[in-house]
């Protein structure tokens, strides 16, 4: 799959909203301290700079953009929080730029699989081999 294509196919998943109706959160600020605990925080900035290292390329920065839009604005219209939803905008904005890149981190690819299993990521995240453009919906 190319890039262009697994980045539609990633935002057509999260603007058919079925994602975001699956997800049940039960504590808020748990889930948001759980996040920043280094088990989760510190793994997340190592797979960010992973990737960031490689050359990312400005004709996707639109697509990734209008993603990391559309999961801003369903998280926050389904729990107003803009924290939580900076949160969720940001790990689709590494999963989407993960694609650019043509990764194959498997923290990013758990990440990915926590979404698309109905769950926000937190904690030890249980990492999947393979190329993310594999793992898409």
């Amino acid at each position: 799959m190319s890039v262009v294509n697994g980045l539609h196919c990633l935002l057509q998943w999260v603007e058919e909203r079925t994602w975001i109706s699956r997800i049940e959160i039960d504590d808020l600020a748990a889930l948001l301290e759980a996040r920043d605990e280094d088990s989760f925080s510190s793994r997340w900035m190592q797979a960010e700079d992973s990737i960031a290292s490689e050359t990312a390329r400005a004709e996707y920065e639109e697509l990734v953009t209008k993603l990391r839009e559309s999961v801003y604005l369903q998280a926050f219209d389904r729990w107003k929080s803009p924290d939580l939803s900076a949160c969720l905008s940001d790990d689709f904005g590494l999963i989407a730029n993960a694609i650019v890149v043509d990764s194959a981190n498997p923290w990013i690819s758990g990440l990915l699989q926590c979404y698309l299993k109905g769950r926000v990521p937190v904690g030890d995240l249980e990492e999947q081999a393979g190329k993310l453009v594999d793992l898409l919906p």
